[in-house]
């Protein structure tokens, strides 16, 4: 019976989520936004490169950068995805309560709620990573990459990121309403001290312990 609940408000959670994050459009706007919002937001990180770099784009730094930056996008997606699952069920469907008297198994339907979520942020990545490809020259050698490692370290890569998404959902519960910036905040503090786009050893010394304390980092790595 537990299975069958804990099944249950996982899998409705997933679909449920998608139905929001997909229904505000009709699906050829809804695809032309999931092509458009990636491809900007890494040309956008590509411009600022390139007038700090002087156009340098041969250099190993560039491919470090857009690279990190497009798998940072699963750090936003999945951890803000089931964070974000409280602050909407609370303030603006305002059914958090009636959830709670339901027969789910709460931790469970807001991993499912960030499924969606990670739906998207794949096509985002897939998309940011190919438009590397073909328009930037971004060199990937798919015959080098050991996709056993890849896959497996993607998978624990999420399964973190969910997990520390419940612990945001759990500090969002507990605090005031409207407090949708914790999930954008806690994922930008991590952009900037996870060395997704430039080394750590860029930070000063005294802020350096910080990114190596964020396991973000070596998932990056």
């Amino acid at each position: 019976m537990q299975t069958s609940t804990s099944w249950r408000s996982f899998r409705m959670a997933a679909w449920l989520g998608w139905v929001i994050e997909s229904n505000w459009t009709d699906p050829f706007l809804f695809a032309v936004y999931s092509i458009v919002k990636p491809v900007s937001g890494a040309a956008i990180l590509v411009i600022m490169y390139g007038i700090i770099s002087q156009g340098n784009f041969d250099s190993a730094m560039f491919p470090y950068m857009y690279l990190g930056n497009a798998f940072y996008i699963y750090v936003g997606a999945v951890m803000t995805g089931v964070s974000w699952a409280v602050v909407d069920d609370r303030e603006h469907y305002k059914t958090l309560k009636y959830m709670y008297i339901a027969p789910i198994h709460i931790p469970l339907y807001l991993l499912g709620r960030g499924v969606a979520r990670f739906i998207t942020g794949s096509i985002a990545v897939f998309i940011t990573l190919l438009a590397g490809v073909l328009f930037l020259n971004v060199r990937i050698n798919f015959a080098e990459v050991n996709w056993l490692l890849f896959f497996g370290t993607l998978i624990i890569g999420v399964v973190m990121l969910a997990m520390l998404g419940l612990l945001l959902a759990g500090f969002t519960l507990m605090t005031v309403r409207h407090e949708g910036f914790i999930g954008e905040a806690t994922a930008g503090a991590l952009y900037i001290f996870s060395g997704a786009i430039f080394p750590l050893n860029v930070l000063p010394e005294w802020l350096q312990p910080i990114g190596y304390f964020m396991p973000t980092t070596y998932w990056l790595e």
